[in-house]
């Protein structure tokens, strides 16, 4: 008897707990993917940009066969791929994601 009423109210702090802590975390989770959101189309901009610039370089030399291999080769420019770091985590949008992520993870402590 003396277990079941610890059990019980061991149910009601997880509960209230549960309930009062998830909209703090659902805020910041929307807040940090946002943040997320608007670093990735900083970043795709500035990865096009670049991509089309080696494209054309591509077509000019004639460094591959055509347009349409220049393409292919750069398809994964600027994206973690063959052991390479992605590009532009440095723009100030991916800053400040970062930054927020790490002082939720700083102040949890």
């Amino acid at each position: 008897m003396k277990n079941a009423g610890l059990l019980i109210m061991a149910l009601m702090v997880l509960t209230f707990v549960g309930v009062h802590a998830d909209p703090l975390g659902t805020d910041r989770d929307a807040k940090q993917a946002e943040l997320d959101a608007a670093c990735e189309e900083a970043r795709q901009k500035k990865i096009a940009l670049e991509r089309a610039k080696h494209i054309e370089e591509c077509v000019e030399t004639g460094m591959l066969a055509d347009r349409e291999t220049c393409e292919r080769f750069y398809a994964d420019y600027g994206e973690s791929a063959a052991g390479r770091a992605p590009l532009y985590y440095d723009l100030p949008e991916c800053e400040k994601a970062h930054e927020y992520r790490n002082s939720y993870r700083s102040s949890d402590t």
